[in-house]
């Protein structure tokens, strides 16, 4: 379903708390929490074929030996998960690597470390679905006052991994994101795997942040600048009271910020577009036109 302009009726705020948890995210996407083993297992043995040196130091040696074990019980099955051995055309290798695969996948299984994540990573998915729905008149004022976005007939399943894997991301087919809880219910993972610094009702933030990826919705080159100056910045700004700039995301996006940041300004007022999708074409076509290294 396509975005819509909020309307002034779309201020949750005024909800009251007795309602369901659906009915009260008024301008909200419904997002669907849970639990998969086997996504869990593989994003295990992705991070298992890569550099260890990103993951917390406190589960440095259990990785390894994990490492060492997978990579010895599935002969060579590892590798595939780290994309070093590309799938051959010849149908006897591919059933060979699959082989491989699934004994990497039973291997797993059977660690109790593995189990360990596992249960871990179903108390945060409560720990989400609590945060989502306490504060969710809160995110929805926030989030279409400064999108101007009804996102409410839309719908996600939310794929949790474990707090000290790495994830935050889009998943076009079958309209998944990927996430993990970050917070103070898991402080030995809080630090690992945010590339800015926690505040409270970050997963909220970046959680609206993968939303607005999804599909390309905003449909723009310079998509990923608007998205940061929507959610790292501005709702980060309302939500925690840290104020902007300097600005928060990827380094490679934040010359593109500070070029639009006093259309986003004007946007913000009321000038720019009527929806965040108007703000967008419009920086768009001001970008395609502008001469070399000015806006």
């Amino acid at each position: 379903m396509a975005a819509s302009f909020a309307s002034n009726k779309c201020n949750s705020g005024n909800v009251a708390k007795s309602q369901t948890p659906r009915s009260i995210r008024t301008c909200l996407p419904t997002l669907d929490f849970e639990v998969d083993t086997k996504y869990c297992a593989r994003k295990m043995l992705i991070t298992l074929g890569g550099n260890l040196n990103e993951c917390p130091l406190n589960l440095l040696p259990r990785l390894q030996h994990l490492r060492a074990r997978v990579t010895k019980e599935a002969d060579g099955g590892l590798d595939l998960f780290n994309g070093k051995i590309a799938l051959s055309v010849n149908p006897t290798v591919r059933r060979h690597q699959y082989a491989q695969m699934t004994q990497a996948f039973k291997t797993l299984a059977r660690c109790p470390d593995f189990q360990k994540w596992i249960n871990e990573t179903r108390a945060s998915v409560g720990l989400l679905k609590d945060e989502w729905t306490k504060h969710a008149p809160l995110y929805a004022q926030t989030f279409s006052s400064i999108t101007k976005l009804d996102l409410s007939g839309m719908n996600y399943k939310v794929k949790v991994l474990h707090p000290a894997l790495p994830a935050g991301a889009s998943v076009n087919e079958g309209d998944i994101i990927e996430w993990r809880y970050v917070g103070e219910h898991f402080p030995e993972y809080l630090r690992f795997n945010v590339h800015t610094s926690y505040f409270m009702h970050f997963n909220a933030t970046f959680l609206l942040h993968e939303v607005l990826h999804h599909k390309n919705l905003l449909g723009v080159s310079h998509n990923h600048a608007i998205i940061q100056l929507a959610t790292d910045n501005e709702m980060r700004k309302r939500l925690a009271h840290l104020d902007y700039p300097p600005f928060e995301g990827h380094k490679c996006d934040i010359p593109v910020m500070a070029k639009i940041y006093d259309e986003w300004q004007d946007f913000l007022k009321g000038k720019n577009g009527t929806t965040i999708l108007d703000f967008a074409k419009r920086v768009e076509r001001t970008m395609t036109s502008a001469p070399p290294g000015k806006l």
